[in-house]
């Protein structure tokens, strides 16, 4: 392709290796573009566990980090809560993050809980017995809890889901919260 990666004798003009150099820039800049429309955010930095995403309004879920203080909320409060169970590592929990959780409906509907980020990518041991106790596979998963501890049954939701599957389980949670 234009000679570029043909060998070039020391006696070259200069205007040969600034040509060559031109098309090297290019050419690379070309694969980042492409790289960037296949990969999206992955290659700039996208959010991690725990940065779940905004809307484009601004506005976004106001999660809480860590089971303990999620708990004391949850019961001052008198809600329920939505545990999040994410990793660092979990391509489908980044989806979740860029397309379910700024929806506009969820973050709505997640007023009336106490959100919880459950960082698994290195489990402590108060972690370790959270994933143990509501019984999570893998991530990401998104159980609901009463303020006592006890899982709203038939609400969990395993690996990713859109923003409508969400709000059903949501709703179906709530629901099954007041029945308590």
């Amino acid at each position: 392709a234009l000679g570029v990666f043909q060998p070039m004798d020391a006696s070259a003009s200069w205007g040969g290796w600034t040509l060559r150099t031109l098309a090297v820039v290019l050419l690379m800049l070309g694969f980042l573009f492409l790289g960037r429309g296949m990969f999206g955010d992955a290659l700039t930095g996208g959010a991690s566990a725990g940065g779940h995403g905004g809307s484009s309004t601004g506005e976004s879920i106001a999660w809480v980090a860590g089971a303990d203080a999620g708990f004391a909320k949850a019961e001052a409060e008198g809600k329920p809560l939505m545990l999040d169970f994410t990793a660092d590592n979990c391509a489908q929990c980044r989806e979740l993050e860029h397309k379910t959780f700024p929806d506009p409906g969820v973050i709505a509907l997640s007023r009336e809980f106490v959100p919880v980020t459950v960082d698994c990518t290195r489990l402590d041991d108060a972690e370790r017995e959270l994933v143990q106790r509501y019984n999570v596979p893998g991530m990401p998963r998104i159980v609901f809890v009463r303020p006592d501890g006890e899982e709203i049954e038939g609400t969990a939701l395993q690996g990713f889901q859109p923003p409508a599957k969400l709000i059903q389980s949501m709703e179906r949670a709530l629901e099954g919260a007041e029945k308590s």
